[in-house]
């Protein structure tokens, strides 16, 4: 609901004011997954997603997106990404990337 508000929508076709989309993941990017799932990236295992977020199963907690499609990623303006993404070979609790809503 926040992200909506704040201008991402749910297609995510341009950055609200105060952000910007990067191509590849960095430490502490925002990824927007299929246009509605939002989670902080903390690593990566191969092509899937480390990601720390809230409203799952009533706790904050880091989570594997396995394979995720639709994602994009996204930086606060005047932040220098950090592409040096930690190698995590542990699987988080799966996330099927639908809503936790």
């Amino acid at each position: 609901m926040y992200m909506f508000e704040s201008g991402f929508g749910t297609d995510c076709k341009s950055a609200p004011a105060g952000v910007t989309q990067i191509d590849k993941p960095a430490l502490g990017a925002l990824a927007v997954i299929s246009g509605s799932h939002v989670t902080f990236v903390v690593g990566m295992n191969g092509k899937n997603i480390h990601g720390y977020g809230g409203n799952q199963s009533n706790q904050v907690k880091v989570s594997t997106y396995f394979n995720p499609s639709k994602v994009k990623y996204f930086m606060p303006k005047g932040v220098t990404p950090n592409y040096n993404v930690p190698t995590i070979k542990f699987n988080f609790n799966k996330v099927k990337n639908e809503s936790t809503r």
